[in-house]
């Protein structure tokens, strides 16, 4: 092994060391703020927080309006996203679709719908717990 020679120093303390934080070497797209869920078999996805902020679509200002020029746009909502999620798994789709499940976020309380806007934060995680374990 060898000793730095004052000219290897020289070249290394020339180049330009990044020395921001991690976050600041992300895209744009990586830096938008996300939800992580964890479905109750362990399963994780990452939902954007534009599509997920809400509980369902009929809360949204102006649903009704959005609808009317861009009904892809009102296809957002936590609700939707879960559904759409489970909506192939044939053991839990119809408890999922019936809503025969709870959110609960990272205090490990559990989130109602109705108080989703005003309770989940950009970067948490939530889990789910289904009312009854499926059988496989």
């Amino acid at each position: 092994m060898t000793a730095l020679e004052s000219s290897d120093f020289d070249a290394l303390s020339s180049q330009q060391i990044n020395t921001g934080s991690p976050q600041e070497n992300l895209s744009a797209e990586e830096k938008k703020p996300t939800i992580r869920f964890i479905d109750w078999n362990g399963i994780e996805y990452t939902f954007p927080w534009h599509l997920c902020c809400t509980w369902d679509v009929s809360s949204k200002k102006f649903s009704l309006w959005i609808s009317s020029i861009d009904h892809t746009l009102c296809t957002q909502g936590m609700e939707y996203l879960i559904r759409y999620a489970f909506s192939h798994v044939e053991s839990v789709g119809m408890e999922v679709k019936a809503g025969r499940y709870n959110l609960v976020g990272p205090d490990n309380k559990i989130i109602l719908p109705q108080a989703w806007e005003s309770s989940v934060k950009p970067g948490w995680v939530i889990r789910m717990h289904l009312w009854r374990t499926p059988e496989v």
